[in-house]
């Protein structure tokens, strides 16, 4: 019982995560060879973003939480709460019944809200200056599932359906990242973080760059995407330069200190160009969603992974593994925003995209996971 309560939320929600990444993406594989089958791409952003995604920030804030606010950690029950929602979350993508996706995608996070909530006012220090984009990522994620179960069965080009589906499949991932992303990225690369006597003004400033970034969203989803883009692409690129001291030299050189920076790239390349090619955006952004947010989600969880579980985090700077999923991410999301610009083979591509995905996380899986199971630095290399 004992070493129940001494579990971590990402031990249990990081491979769960993992398995929901490859099925995610599979859908396009069996699509691509099985005639007749239903055309995935709502059970493949579904599953993408309620259970992957999801998943990987469940793990990481339910373990990160307790720590940055010198809290309780995670209740075991919790943790069961978290998996179960999960599998529910992928259980009602597949039956595809959008509505109840929604509905249980927004419980998850109210969940979530709620871990947080009871953290924070059990704190015996404050959290750090970049949570306000934690929190308005949450709440983000939270309201757009809302508005997309009351309002997703009606005309999906109303405005409130397409700020439902910006700020949710969209504006929630790319707040969490820009928030872990300024504390994470300085960390990794060697660099000092911010001073805590300057913490409540940078906060400040994070909060209010977070709600710039909302009213894009509100923007793109009444028609005026040009200026959306625009506004969406200036907060990136100061948090990006600013918070994460993108462009800055790191100090240490380590694989996962590179997979960070780059990751962070490529979360700006990819909006630049969905708005410097509009009518091409949504092919674009799966730059963003997949080098960027995919990178960084595995990297972070790299990162997670052996600090917490007491492995020498010189692993980072030796591990084959880092490069090789690193190089097929970044393979994967080339051949697929490549796709609509083939004359013919569109699917064709996404299901190559999507078979590059699946072994680099199969690769990530086979060296982390283990580690997950297992505590200590008794674990080989690769």
């Amino acid at each position: 019982m004992n070493d129940l309560k001494k579990i971590e939320p990402y031990r249990v929600l990081f491979p769960i995560g993992l398995v929901f990444g490859c099925l995610g993406v599979y859908v396009w594989v069996a699509y691509a060879l099985f005639e007749g089958s239903s055309y995935p791409v709502q059970l493949h952003s579904h599953l993408m973003m309620g259970s992957f995604l999801f998943s990987f920030v469940a793990g990481f804030l339910m373990t990160a939480v307790p720590k940055m606010t010198a809290s309780f950690p995670a209740k075991p029950y919790e943790i069961f709460l978290a998996f179960m929602l999960i599998l529910g979350i992928s259980f009602f993508a597949q039956w595809g019944r959008s509505e109840y996706f929604y509905f249980m995608s927004g419980f998850s996070i109210g969940c979530l809200v709620l871990f947080f909530i009871r953290r924070f006012l059990s704190r015996t220090k404050n959290p750090p200056a970049f949570f306000p984009f934690v929190v308005l990522g949450l709440l983000c994620g939270l309201t757009g599932c809302i508005l997309l179960a009351v309002n997703g069965s009606s005309d999906f080009t109303s405005p409130i359906v397409l700020f439902g589906k910006k700020i949710y499949f969209e504006g929630m991932i790319l707040l969490l990242v820009l928030g872990v992303g300024s504390r994470l990225i300085p960390v990794i690369s060697g660099r000092a973080v911010i001073p805590e006597t300057s913490e409540v003004q940078v906060a400040l400033k994070n909060f209010a760059l977070g709600s710039i970034l909302i009213s894009a969203y509100a923007l793109e989803s009444n028609q005026h995407n040009l200026l959306g883009g625009i506004l969406k692409s200036i907060v990136a690129t100061w948090v990006a330069v600013f918070n994460w001291g993108i462009f800055e030299s790191a100090q240490s050189k380590s694989r996962l200190a590179l997979g960070m920076r780059v990751s962070g790239l490529m979360v700006l390349l990819g909006i630049y160009m969905s708005v410097l090619q509009p009518a091409f955006a949504i092919h674009w952004m799966h730059l963003t969603f997949i080098a960027g947010f995919g990178l960084m989600t595995l990297t972070v969880a790299s990162r997670v992974t052996l600090a917490h579980g007491s492995y020498d985090l010189s692993f980072e700077a030796r591990s084959k593994s880092l490069w090789i999923s690193g190089a097929l991410i970044l393979t994967a999301a080339a051949t697929r925003v490549a796709a609509p610009y083939i004359s013919s083979g569109y699917v064709r591509h996404l299901a190559y995209a999507g078979v590059v995905w699946i072994l680099a996380l199969a690769v990530w899986g086979v060296v982390f996971v283990k580690r997950m199971i297992w505590k200590g630095s008794d674990q080989p290399s690769c």
